[in-house]
């Protein structure tokens, strides 16, 4: 099932916010789209908001740690998108995985 994000994603280290709205499947893919859009966004962190539909307010949604990693002595991911339900999700080339430990 489709729905629309609206997402706010702020970038602390310079106070600055970014607005972006996608039609996606999941918050994991509409992350995608927009760091597919702005990647020179790769290597920074960037805490995401969700706009809920009717009253606006803002929803703590997760994180995206660019420059962050994860693994065991096999493999390492980077680009670690950490949802406020606990799910990890690192960067692929074709979206982001779910990082099972």
């Amino acid at each position: 099932m489709i729905y629309r994000y609206e997402l706010l994603l702020l970038d602390n280290a310079i106070h600055r916010y970014y607005d972006f709205s996608d039609m996606a499947d999941s918050l994991a893919k509409a992350v995608f789209d927009f760091l597919s859009a702005n990647v020179k966004l790769l290597e920074r962190t960037l805490t995401v908001y969700c706009r809920r539909p009717r009253s606006g307010d803002l929803q703590y949604m997760g994180r995206f740690d660019g420059p962050g990693g994860r693994g065991d002595a096999a493999t390492c991911h980077r680009h670690i998108l950490l949802l406020a339900n606990g799910y990890e999700y690192y960067l692929s080339d074709d979206g982001f995985v779910r990082y099972i430990p």
